[in-house]
């Protein structure tokens, strides 16, 4: 419940410390000296580490993949948003989208830059992903590996000092979203980790750069995303804070920010994590996004000796526990809600973005929870970059040495068999060896709110023997394109059942994120699993009422999983079931999605044949199936062509599938 002092506060973070900060503080921090060299403390490792993090560094990445990635560095070619490499020329222009060729006013206010209405396609997401400096880190890893060839500590001096040029304090689309700033900030640290000891390094580089991070830790102080509903944002601003306060922690400055950033985080995790560990804006990605968060805020905090309370730890173990359950054996995730490809520090050029292991290693290594990593020990080698380059240790248990402000959680043994129910984040998980089931049974997202979700209840996706066989359909993008926004979250885009042709949930016009009311009242009925001789049996009934007050009905979902190591079947039967005075004649159709890699052929007007590189499986339905093109989307700014198909349902006929492999 949103209280009276809470407003007051949102008034005095959007209002008040902003203006003042415009009209005052700004100029004060451009005539500010930098701190000296010795009130810093280099984050995460330091010179005396570089052998032993070589060594880590080489058992997660091919010596040619970090070389190839740091001279992709050097060049300025990096992917953003697409799985090809763009130029980006010699001097990067940092206020550009080179997907569309936008260039935002270098030197315009931040706070006067438009940039939620997109110009020409353009998206700002394409300059704040580029000025998050990511490849800083892969030049870093380069320099670890050879030390003496000064290529890579050049590079990354002459991309801070024309970064610096080019983004005055307060100008320019890179100082309008303080998230970026506490991003950047962040992999401006870890980057420098690696080459602060570099002779090759002048004084005056030195300066420039503290001088710079200084500027950082200062916006970010006065210019907070606290809102009515805080979410990702804020946490990144309070990431930040933490971050920076550590690295500046021998300042009187640096403490301030590192105890309101740990204050802010001790609140936000207890706030957007439901106690079972799903985060509130319902979204896979992003809470992926925000445990990496948390989680490098956390090792920040136990460098300077000052960790987080129990209940932050014990909320951060079961978001771990979480990820642990939507990861499919094969190390991938489904798709729910937004993605927008968002990552703190990206140590891989290339990666997907639909794998979480690499923040579920980290996250569970700094906890001392290697038991929740037990099933996926065959994957942990290659996804565990981001652990060795924040100096942890995911060979050893670490719970031994761990802060006395480590809670102690009683151990469990994981195993590929299995459910796990997130009442209260609104996910129910049935996973095996050979399937993986997730249900969406929850809220729009954010409390009423809105945030990152989707209209997407009842919705699942599901995994079969390595291959996704129903798929959620993704983003795509946000400003660039509104219809595909609205497209891709739309209830016709998910595996779920639409009425009439209305949304589950209606969305503000006004916005691309806001709803306006949330009916969803979602009620989970029965969920139970077991044995029948050599099957594996998961049975689930659930139900929302996002129609009732419109048309008087209610949509109820029973599935069925029936599998052997051999064959299986799953059914879907969509009631729709009148409540108080239903309206007479409406009707509405079950949409299932199948990934651009499965060939879907239809061999009569009820059954389809659905063939993968490995697997062939037969749907069929008991009414006529309809399929048409659509659009689905992999990750941010990825955007192709599947099949989806629909089968009617009414008050009178129910909707009965079954996949039969």
């Amino acid at each position: 419940m949103i209280t009276l002092f809470h407003y007051a506060r949102v008034a005095y973070y959007q209002l008040i410390k902003p203006r003042l900060w415009r009209n005052l503080v700004q100029t004060r921090a451009l005539a500010a000296s930098e701190p000296k060299r010795s009130a810093i403390q280099p984050l995460f490792f330091d010179a005396e580490d570089h052998a032993h993090l070589s060594k880590k560094l080489s058992d997660c990445l091919s010596e040619e993949r970090i070389l190839k990635q740091a001279q992709d560095a050097i060049l300025h070619r990096f992917a953003i948003f697409s799985e090809v490499a763009r130029e980006h020329g010699s001097d990067i222009a940092w206020h550009k989208d080179y997907a569309s060729g936008k260039e935002w006013d270098k030197t315009k206010s931040a706070h006067l830059l438009d940039f939620m209405h997109s110009e020409g396609n353009s998206d700002v997401k394409y300059p704040w992903d580029l000025n998050r400096c990511y490849w800083f880190t892969w030049l870093g890893m380069a320099h670890i590996l050879h030390p003496n060839d000064t290529r890579y500590v050049h590079a990354f001096a002459n991309d801070v000092e024309s970064w610096t040029a080019a983004n005055p304090l307060g100008r320019g689309i890179n100082w309008a979203m303080p998230m970026e700033v506490a991003i950047r900030a962040t992999n401006w640290i870890v980057a420098y980790s690696f080459f602060y000891t570099s002779p090759t390094l002048s004084e005056d580089f030195h300066r420039l750069f503290l001088r710079t991070l200084w500027q950082h830790g200062m916006f970010l102080s006065y210019n907070l995303e606290y809102v009515r509903h805080n979410a990702n944002h804020f946490s990144s601003n309070a990431m930040g804070l933490v971050v920076l306060g550590a690295f500046f922690y021998r300042t009187r400055e640096g403490k301030s920010w590192f105890r309101r950033g740990k204050r802010f985080l001790e609140r936000e995790i207890l706030l957007q994590f439901t106690k079972d560990g799903v985060n509130f804006e319902k979204s896979t990605s992003y809470h992926r996004f925000v445990v990496e968060m948390m989680s490098i805020a956390g090792i920040c905090a136990e460098q300077v000796q000052s960790p987080f309370s129990t209940q932050f730890y014990e909320r951060l173990t079961a978001a771990c526990s979480y990820i642990a359950a939507y990861t499919r054996p094969d190390a991938s995730a489904p798709m729910i809600g937004d993605n927008d490809n968002g990552r703190v520090i990206k140590p891989h050029a290339t990666e997907d973005f639909n794998n979480h292991l690499q923040i579920l290693i980290l996250s569970s290594t700094f906890l001392g929870r290697l038991d929740i990593l037990e099933e996926f020990t065959q994957h942990i080698r290659e996804n565990s970059t981001e652990t060795a380059l924040l100096r942890l240790d995911f060979q050893q248990d670490t719970s031994a040495t761990s802060s006395k402000h480590r809670p102690h959680i009683t151990r469990h043994k994981s195993n590929r068999t299995g459910e796990a129910y997130f009442i209260q984040g609104g996910y129910i998980v049935h996973k095996s060896a050979q399937s993986h089931l997730i249900i969406d049974v929850g809220d729009y997202g954010m409390d009423g709110w809105g945030g990152h979700g989707h209209n997407d209840c009842l919705s699942l996706e599901f995994w079969l023997r390595g291959e996704t066989i129903l798929t959620d359909s993704g983003t795509g993008c946000y400003t660039s394109n509104r219809a595909l926004r609205d497209s891709l979250r739309s209830t016709k885009a998910h595996n779920t059942v639409m009425l009439g042709g209305k949304e589950q949930t209606e969305w503000l016009p006004s916005s691309l994120w806001r709803i306006q009311n949330d009916e969803l009242a979602p009620n989970v009925l029965e969920v139970r699993s077991g044995k029948q001789g050599a099957a594996e049996i998961f049975v689930l009934s659930a139900e929302h009422s996002a129609y009732r007050q419109r048309f008087g009905t209610i949509h109820r979902r029973s599935m069925k999983l029936h599998s052997t190591p051999n064959n299986g079947t799953l059914t879907i039967i969509d009631e729709i079931i009148p409540v108080e005075q239903a309206m007479i004649g409406i009707n509405g159709k079950a949409h299932y999605h199948f990934p651009a890699e499965v060939l879907v052929s239809q061999n009569d007007a009820r059954t389809l044949l659905l063939t993968t590189p490995s697997q062939t499986i037969t749907f069929t339905a008991k009414s006529p199936i309809f399929l048409e093109r659509c659009n689905i989307s992999r990750f941010y700014g990825d955007v192709r062509e599947t099949w989806r198909c629909s089968i009617e349902c009414s008050l009178d006929a129910a909707s009965e599938v079954v996949l039969r492999w």
